[in-house]
């Protein structure tokens, strides 16, 4: 048998080396396809984030493009430039790193009227830091909850401040504007320091403010034809609503402001 096998071998031995390279061929080309398919899946489209369960791996940096969340995210100090756009999609949840800030230059987008709520709160034990809105800046903020931050929107002079049907609880200032600002239908709770201040506004109206806990309730400086039409303001500790530095043109309809019947507020209205 072993002479047979070896005056045999001249004829199969080409066949043997045939498929071992077709074998090789179809090895090495199984490879690369792997690869390929890995390094896409790897890429997400190009200023559009989403996802199903959490991203752990935060969002930071400079956004220059039209960029989306959605889903469940962590965020770190994050600046959207002039230009661009990013936009919270309605039911995302949003984790902040302690002290996490977000700079609006471009437009900041959150949520929308009809979806179901974002949710805006802290990664960790430690409060994340606010959404501060520059010169350049605009913020439109619809049916959003902002728990657990230091503040939780800021606006420079020039800056745009838009702020609808939303909730802001367990912060240490809730918003604070120095350029336009329209907030209707908000809801403020556990606030340390003043739940809205408006520095300068003019031709600002505010509807729809309900405070409950806070040192000051709603605090506005310098205005010029402004207008506070309804507000329920309660368990503040120094003063419901205070108008200060003079101005103009300062219309008050339906302010409540409701002690709780032993030392506070100290005073109602001023």
């Amino acid at each position: 048998m072993l002479a047979i096998s070896l005056n045999m071998m001249p004829f199969i031995l080409p066949y043997f080396i045939q498929s071992q390279e077709v074998f090789y061929m179809c090895f090495k080309n199984g490879l690369a396809l792997l690869f390929v398919s890995i390094l896409i899946l790897s890429f997400p489209p190009h200023g559009d984030v989403r996802g199903e369960g959490t991203r752990d791996v935060p969002f930071s940096g400079l956004i220059d493009s039209d960029t989306t969340w959605a889903g469940n995210f962590h965020f770190a100090n994050v600046t959207v430039a002039p230009g661009a756009t990013l936009t919270i999609a309605p039911g995302s949840v949003g984790h902040g790193l302690p002290g996490a800030r977000i700079y609006v230059e471009g437009a900041l987008i959150a949520g929308n009227d009809s979806g179901p709520p974002v949710y805006l709160g802290n990664a960790s034990s430690s409060p994340w830091g606010y959404i501060q809105v520059n010169s350049t800046g605009r913020a439109v903020v619809r049916n959003t909850y902002i728990s657990n931050s230091t503040i939780a929107l800021y606006s420079y002079p020039g800056g745009s401040m838009e702020v609808r049907n939303s909730s802001i609880k367990f912060v240490e200032k809730g918003l604070l504007s120095q350029g336009h600002m329209r907030a209707e239908g908000v809801t403020f709770e556990e606030v340390q320091e003043d739940a809205l201040t408006i520095y300068s506004p003019e031709n600002v109206v505010v509807r729809d403010i309900t405070v409950i806990g806070s040192r000051r309730g709603i605090v506005v400086e310098r205005p010029i034809n402004f207008t506070l039409d309804g507000a329920d303001i309660s368990e503040v500790k120094d003063v419901g609503v205070l108008i200060s530095g003079g101005g103009r043109g300062v219309l008050l309809k339906g302010v409540r402001v409701k002690g709780n019947g032993t030392n506070y507020p100290t005073i109602g209205m001023q």
